[in-house]
Parts: C-alpha cells; sequence; structure tokens
C-alpha cells in the first residue's frame, strides 16, 4: 500500500478517525485539529470551530469542554483513508464531518447532555 500524504490528493479523500467515544467521517483532506478534553472527548476540524484572538480558550460545541490540538495515535487513530472515495459517492455534497457514538457509549449522551 502506497500512502500518499493528504495535501497530494487535495479534494479526493475519505478519511474515518476514532476516538475514546466516537467514529467521525469526513471528506476534508486534513486531520482533525482540535479535541475536546471534556467528557465528549470528541475530535473537530478546523472548520467546525469558530476561530478566537490568540491566547482565548476555545470550547468544545458538543459538551463545553475545553479544547486542545489533536495528536494523531494519541488522540484519535486513522481507521480508514480511501483516496478518490466520498461519504456520498457520484453526489456534489462535500462533507465536512459525520460523528457518531460507539454504541457502548450512547448513554453518555443522554447523562452529560451532549448536543
Amino acid at each position: 500500500m502506497v500512502y500518499l500524504p493528504l495535501t497530494a490528493i487535495r479534494g479526493k479523500i475519505m478519511i474515518e478517525v476514532t476516538t475514546e467515544y466516537h467514529i467521525t467521517n469526513s471528506d476534508l483532506d486534513e486531520l482533525p485539529i482540535y479535541k475536546c478534553k471534556g467528557t465528549c472527548k470528541k475530535v473537530w476540524w478546523r472548520g467546525d470551530i469558530e476561530q478566537a484572538p490568540f491566547g482565548v480558550q476555545l470550547n468544545c460545541p458538543m459538551c463545553g469542554g475545553a479544547l486542545s490540538s489533536a495528536k494523531e495515535h494519541l488522540d484519535f487513530k486513522i481507521t480508514r483513508f480511501q483516496p478518490g472515495e466520498k461519504l456520498m459517492p457520484n453526489s456534489p455534497i462535500r462533507i465536512n464531518h459525520s460523528s457518531n457514538l460507539l454504541e457502548e457509549f450512547i448513554p453518555l449522551r443522554e447523562k452529560y447532555g451532549w448536543r
């Protein structure tokens, strides 16, 4: 298998990452850059979070926890990487990301009030 850097296949990729509680898919040609340190532990891409001035703490839209930089292998693992594939094949729609809780953690959504 040949591994191409994400920048080499811009716009033609489908990626799936797993975190502690989630499986997240994206058509974006970049890795998530934020990870929630709060209860949900979800990863986020640059376009998901409104940027703030330097030094201002960014917060998770799902649980309100503090966001930090996401690090591959530590905060998320790439579980599928398919150049040329899309989440919705034959559609002009590009999915920024679609996230689902791993089945065993679904009760946490109600317990913590995740949006």
